[in-house]
């Protein structure tokens, strides 16, 4: 089941703010994960609805837990 276009574009926010944070290009995250640097993009503007694992590569290349890319907003 695809989830809501809010939810996509807030996880792509996060995906944005961590790899900016990290001062890491969309491209070069591109290389670290072994995704399409198109990927990448299509994920940060809500495109894309990633698996799991992709968001499991995506928070061990940029060195941040998962949480941060999927619940940014503490409790």
């Amino acid at each position: 089941m695809p989830r809501d276009p809010a939810v996509l574009v807030a996880l792509g926010v996060s995906v944005r703010s961590a790899r900016t944070g990290a001062g890491v290009s969309q491209r070069e995250l591109a290389r670290r994960t072994a995704l399409n640097h198109k990927t990448i993009s299509n994920i940060e503007t809500g495109k894309t609805d990633p698996s799991y694992s992709v968001l499991v590569q995506i928070s061990a290349a940029l060195d941040v837990p998962l949480s941060t890319l999927v619940d940014p907003a503490p409790s």
